[in-house]
């Protein structure tokens, strides 16, 4: 059996990639639809892409599963980092033989960011790679991957070119280097149809019904984590509700820089529990940051230091 690197794949990317240098460069950002930016400055990119729940649960979705966190990466940027501190990507944090996808033949250093929704089935991985290139991956699967048969042609949506599984459990969105796709992550199946969750993934990148729309506490997080190296926001619970003073939502961006690159925002239910934590922050929320600032923006909090991924 052939190795990874010597795939006929691979062969393509190397022999497309010095042919590209003097394009990719100019491209501000990691593709040309990532370097779009829509008029929403109050929403982190990252969040551009995530779709409501309406637009890609099944109807019949269980309700707790209908709200997701995501995760965003900047994986070139993390890459960096790591390797300035020298660490590298955990296996846990990586796919097939180090990379950044499970099907693609591409490393974490050579991959911009990675969202993923929470294992719902919904992620998006922005490359530089030709859109040729990542289709010719998706239809010659190979016996250490985990697409068996060659993915269906399924034409195209807004630009993008659609295809799927052969039992279209698992549907790709491919357009400028950029892969969205949709598939099945856990028993039961929260998702709907695949191909629509891939559509309304392309949607909500348009503006059109996103996530942070749909709530007002998650949307309140996720504007004031802004963007960074690494994002990461949980959902708040159905109908919002927490109890103890509890927070409703939360969630933590870190950048690259040395100091002052980590920001943690928590959202609570009433201005007097968000006053409450502010004045006594929890020990363990604390515990592993350094020259930390608190401030509180009505039933918000967020706190501000210095906290390097373990």
């Amino acid at each position: 059996m052939q190795q990874p690197s010597c795939t006929r794949r691979a062969l393509l990317r190397r022999g497309t990639t010095a042919a590209t240098t003097a394009t990719l460069a100019s491209l501000a950002g990691c593709s040309g639809v990532g370097s779009i930016i829509d008029g929403s400055p109050d929403v982190p990119y990252p969040a551009t892409w995530l779709p409501a729940p309406g637009r890609v649960f099944a109807s019949d979705t269980d309700p707790a599963q209908r709200w997701y966190p995501f995760r965003a990466r900047r994986f070139d940027e993390l890459a960096a980092y790591l390797h300035d501190r020298g660490r590298a990507f955990e296996s846990e944090e990586r796919y097939r033989d180090g990379n950044a996808h499970p099907v693609l033949d591409i490393e974490p250093s050579q991959a911009g960011m990675e969202l993923r929704a929470g294992g719902r089935g919904l992620s998006v991985l922005e490359t530089d790679l030709l859109d040729d290139t990542i289709i010719e991956a998706f239809q010659t699967p190979e016996s250490s991957e985990p697409i068996k048969e060659p993915f269906d042609g399924l034409g195209e949506y807004e630009g993008y070119r659609l295809f799927g599984a052969p039992d279209t459990d698992w549907v790709v969105g491919i357009k400028a280097g950029v892969v969205i796709e949709a598939f099945a992550s856990m028993a039961p199946d929260p998702l709907g149809d695949k191909r629509a969750a891939v559509e309304a993934i392309i949607d909500a990148r348009d503006g059109e019904g996103r996530y942070t729309d749909t709530d007002e506490t998650l949307a309140g997080v996720v504007r004031r984590l802004g963007t960074g190296m690494t994002v990461r926001a949980g959902s708040p619970p159905v109908g919002g509700d927490a109890s103890d003073g509890d927070p409703a939502a939360s969630g933590t961006a870190r950048t690259s820089a040395e100091t002052e690159n980590a920001t943690r925002v928590l959202a609570f239910e009433t201005r007097d529990d968000a006053e409450a934590f502010a004045a006594d922050p929890q020990s363990d929320v604390m515990r592993t940051w350094d020259e930390t600032a608190v401030s509180r923006d009505g039933r918000f909090v967020t706190i501000i230091g210095t906290s390097h991924p373990a």
